[in-house]
Parts: structure tokens; sequence; C-alpha cells
């Protein structure tokens, strides 16, 4: 299972050590020894690569030569070649000693750990020399030289590895602070917005009630609002004169239809009437009315942006030559006409829009303060 996670969710030794069998080729036995920030404490793990299967354990410090794995950390030097028996096998009080050169197939490397001070220690088991590092088909001792330069690019490539893993563990931790911050973020967000429509929805039951009670002049009636009910009246109406006329119609319909005279239940199908209906496709078709008004402002607003820009004149000539396409100032004009009722409901109805029009363009500032008639908002 931990094969399929990503590699910064485990110590990097954890993953340098899963793909050990690519990374080095002919060595029989891996052993990291390190210290674990979650721990607080050293941990040593193993993981026998005869049998080309990765199995990762936890090992044994019976089995360790504690002192000696505690020398090898508090030293500096990236890598040394030692003989396996000085840390494997029953516990010696002898001074580490390096044997000869040619005992020594176990490679050991340093890294260093930010949290104790002290390396991160990984060894690598060769069986022998002549079988992981023939350089000809005849089987020869290594030079110390050479064995030198192979640990020096074995460390150099697992730098890039750690570092590698190290970035990918500090992204992860912004993303997931961020993502951690924004949940936070949209929870206060979710209950200021819960706390408000409770807040709006006391309020409209509380106006509601009284106007209820005001038109039956009686208070010995029971009134459960439904929610469906008090979140239809607060998205459509905000007039104190439609609430009152709306309500009359959905009490008259309540109650004629309960048989508890004593509770009266209103449900947002006693508010949506004819009327509501009737007055939601006036609301739509006055939309769609003043769409194409709406769209020729953001038309020219866009094209004055340019023009400001650019430090130029807002005229109807250069708006006309950067809208596309392109059109005369005389069909400008004549568009500003026929619209000019309606352009100056929209401007007077939406203050924060069409803000460069309004201080830069003469025609626009013109229709700012007209009212329209009825009869013009008809057209």
């Amino acid at each position: 299972m931990s094969a399929l996670q990503f590699s910064y969710k485990k110590h990097y030794l954890s993953h340098i050590m899963r793909n050990s069998i690519e990374l080095f080729p002919g060595a029989t036995r891996i052993i990291a020894y390190y210290y674990d920030p979650i721990l607080h404490g050293i941990k040593a793990i193993e993981c026998d690569l005869e049998n080309k299967i990765i199995e990762i354990k936890p090992l044994d410090f019976k089995k360790l030569k504690i002192n000696d794995f505690d020398n090898f950390r508090k030293q500096r030097a990236r890598f040394t070649w030692i003989d396996q028996e000085l840390l494997i096998g029953s516990h010696s009080e002898d001074q580490l000693k390096i044997s000869g050169e040619f005992k020594n197939h176990t490679l050991l490397l340093r890294f260093a750990n930010q949290h104790d001070g002290n390396s991160d220690l990984l060894l690598i088991y060769f069986k022998n020399e002549e079988s992981v590092f023939r350089m000809s088909g005849k089987p020869q001792k290594l030079s110390t030289e050479l064995k030198h330069s192979l640990a020096s690019v074995y460390v150099r490539n697992l730098d890039v590895i750690r570092k590698q893993i190290e970035q990918d563990a500090s992204i992860d931790e912004i993303i997931r602070a961020h993502t951690q911050n924004k949940q936070n973020h949209e929870n206060d967000l979710n209950k200021e917005l819960s706390e408000l429509r409770e807040s709006q929805f006391t309020l409209i039951r509380s106006i509601a009630n009284k106007m209820i009670l005001r038109l039956l002049n009686i208070d010995e009636f029971h009134i459960e609002w439904k929610e469906e009910a008090l979140i239809y009246l607060a998205k459509h109406f905000n007039d104190f004169d439609q609430i009152e006329k709306v309500l009359r119609k959905a009490l008259i319909i309540a109650l004629n239809e309960t048989s508890n005279k004593d509770q009266i239940s209103i449900e947002a199908s006693h508010i949506i009437t004819n009327d509501v209906i009737r007055q939601e496709e006036v609301n739509n078709q006055i939309a769609i009315r003043y769409q194409r008004t709406i769209t020729m402002l953001d038309r020219y607003e866009e094209a004055a942006s340019l023009l400001l820009k650019e430090q130029q004149s807002i005229t109807g000539s250069n708006i006309g030559m950067n809208l596309q396409p392109p059109i005369s100032a005389a069909a400008i004009s004549d568009a500003i006409r026929k619209h000019a009722s309606k352009i100056s409901h929209l401007l007077n109805k939406n203050p924060e829009r069409w803000s460069i029009l309004r201080s830069h363009f003469k025609p626009i500032q013109n229709k700012l303060y007209i009212a329209p008639s009825a009869e013009q908002l008809a057209s």
C-alpha cells in the first residue's frame, strides 16, 4: 500500500529503500538508521534484497552495535566504505576500526539531519567487489580512488532525490495549509450567511405576524411559517405594501384550507399566486427589454476604456472605430437617441457601472438625470 503513496508521505530514506533494486544493482541488503522527528527518537529499518523483493521491516536494535552507529552519526564525511562486521553482530566494546580495503564491501552514506544536528545513515551491503563492480571480463579488485568516485556519484544522486522529496513535501504543506485556510474561510462565510439568513427570516416573520394580526384583529391563532415560505418572501419581495398584499391572499388561502382553525400553517404554495407569477413574468420581460441597451453600453464602455489607456479623445468617432465591427459616429448617436429613456433608467439604477462613459462621453452624460416617463419605458 505504501508504494502507492506520494514519495514525501514517508521518510526520504524509506523512499530510497523502496527503489533500492534499481538504485543499487548488486546490493544484498539496505539499512537506514536515522532520527525521526515524528517519533522524537532513533528509528532503524532494513530491507533484504537477495530475493529481489522490497520488504521494509523495523530493525531489531539488538542486532546493532549501537555505539558504532551513534559514532557514525556524529561524523561529517558524506561516505565511508566499511566492513559490515563492524556494525552487525554481537556487541563489542572495541574501538571502531576500518579493516583492510578489500574487506570493505559496505557503503555507508550520511545525510545531514536538521532536527538533531547529526547525520542520517544509509548502509548499502554488497556481496563482493568482483560481482558488483566488475569493470572487465575478469574479476578484479577496485582501487580506493575508484570506490571513492562511485560513492561520490551515489551521494550526489541521492541528494537530488532527497531534495525533490523535501520540495514536494514543502509544496504539499503549503497546499494543505491553503486548503485548510480556504475551508475555514468558507465555513466562516457559511456561518455568517446562515446567521444573516436567520436574522432575515426573524425580521420577515415578525413583520408578517404583525401584519396578519392586524388583518385578523385577533391574536388567538398560532401562525406556523414554513421555511420555504420565508425564503420565497425574502427572495421576491422587499416592499411592505407588496408583502402585505401577498400575505393577505396567503392568509385567505391558508385559513380556508386548514381544518385546524387554531393553528395556521403558511407554506410557499400559499404565497406563489398568479399575481406573483405574473409579476415575475413582467420583471423578466423588462430585463429582456433592457438587455440590448445594457449590451450596447458595455461595448461602448470597453471601447472608451481602450481610448483612455491610449490617451485618445473619447468621441463618438473614436469609440466607433474601436468597436467590432467598427461603426460610424452617426450610428452611435442614432443608437443613443433610440435608447435614450432606457439609458437614463439604467444609469440611474446602476450608479457603479459605465463609469468612463459617465465621466468622459458627453452623449451619455446628457442622459444621466433625465427621468424616463412610463410611456418611454414601455417603448
